[in-house]
């Protein structure tokens, strides 16, 4: 069985996280929002994704801070970072990779860097959302991964209203869905 992978895309410019969310938006992929580092925590710690793709210089947490976090943190082994910014020093890019930066891409990207840069990253990771072609509200209990002594989790309340939230992820896991008209 084939199962999306999941990005996080964090920035607080609106325009460019519908730009990247364009770039590296495929049929394999399920893609989150967050504005700020502070509501992409909320969305790591819920969602477990994959892949965040974090601007450095943002409010709320920064995106050095989510790296640091998501290292710090078992429950988030397996995801990989990329740091998507304008900050292009090298003092930045060392500060970058020292935080647990799996990449580095400074603005202005090239889209055919930043979509071989996913691939490469999701090629360490496992896919942990839902199978395509599949209606995943509808859906029972998909594999998915869970942390040692963890039971699944039922939706009893709504999601996070704060998390702009594009898809459903394993409700075994997580739970997200993505509310009407988004």
């Amino acid at each position: 069985m084939a199962w999306r992978r999941t990005i996080l895309i964090t920035d607080n410019d609106p325009s460019l996280r519908h730009l990247v969310h364009l770039t590296i938006a495929s049929d394999e992929y399920l893609v989150l929002e967050a504005a700020d580092g502070d509501e992409a925590w909320e969305v790591l710690q819920t969602c477990r994704p994959d892949l965040s793709v974090l601007d450095v210089a943002m409010p709320g947490r920064s995106g050095l801070e989510l790296t640091r976090a998501i290292g710090n943190d078992p429950a988030l082994a397996d995801t990989r970072v990329i740091l998507l910014t304008a900050n292009d020093h090298e003092f930045d890019v060392a500060a970058g990779r020292a935080a647990g930066a799996d990449h580095y891409i400074t603005r202005p990207f090239s889209p055919l860097q930043l979509v071989r840069t996913v691939e490469e990253c999701l090629g360490h990771a496992g896919g942990r959302a839902f199978e395509p072609g599949t209606d995943p509200s509808r859906a029972g209990r998909v594999p998915g991964r869970l942390a040692p002594g963890a039971a699944p989790l039922n939706r009893v309340g709504p999601a996070p209203a704060s998390a702009r939230m594009r898809g459903v992820l394993d409700p075994s896991r997580a739970d997200c869905y993505t509310p009407p008209n988004l």
